[in-house]
């Protein structure tokens, strides 16, 4: 059995033993949620999970929630947003802040039995960007469809087979007080 444990080369990473998930979930929903964090330690994620890459485990067998106050809570003078996850922004998104792009090479599971795994390129916003929003969102980005994802051949077989692919693009906002110069 092959074991895989988190890169400690991250300097972030070198003293963790664990990751923290953040997630805001709607009422009764809490079942759901664990339990597809239990498939997806089995299945694992990311590339070359069909070889058992991106598989993990939880200390006591099934994830475990816990209330999170502080992401809850919105300061009184709060102007803007930190984003903790990777997301592709929406063209309602704020675009006033700070952020850094990158390109992602992703390629599609291979549950579907398609030839060309590839997808297409995609621009998303990594983790930490911050942005001005009045609005105060809890969450930016979008669901990317099928048809932005995918080369046009591969949505067709897809699409005659009654298959629709999604990639997840939603990133966790958390209000914050910005400074109103930097």
């Amino acid at each position: 059995m092959l074991e895989f444990q988190l890169d400690r080369r991250n300097p972030a990473l070198r003293d963790c033993d664990w990751l923290s998930v953040y997630a805001r979930v709607v009422p009764q929903r809490e079942d759901l949620l664990t339990s597809l964090f239990a498939e997806l330690a089995d299945l694992g994620f990311g590339a070359d999970s069909s070889t058992g890459s991106g598989a993990f485990e939880f200390p006591d067998g099934r994830p475990v929630l816990e209330p999170v106050e502080w992401l809850s809570h919105v300061p009184d003078d709060a102007d803007g947003v930190i984003v903790l996850s990777t997301f592709q922004p929406t063209a309602h998104d704020p675009v006033d802040g700070w952020w850094e792009s990158f390109t992602k090479f992703g390629k599609l599971g291979p549950d579907f039995g398609i030839a060309d795994v590839r997808k297409n390129t995609v621009i998303l916003i990594r983790p930490g960007a911050c942005f001005r929003d009045p609005t105060l969102k809890p969450f930016l980005g979008r669901a990317i469809p099928m048809d932005e994802l995918l080369p046009l051949a591969t949505v067709r077989g897809l699409a005659e087979r009654g298959a629709s692919v999604i990639h997840p693009a939603f990133g966790l906002a958390v209000p914050t007080v910005l400074q109103s110069t930097v």
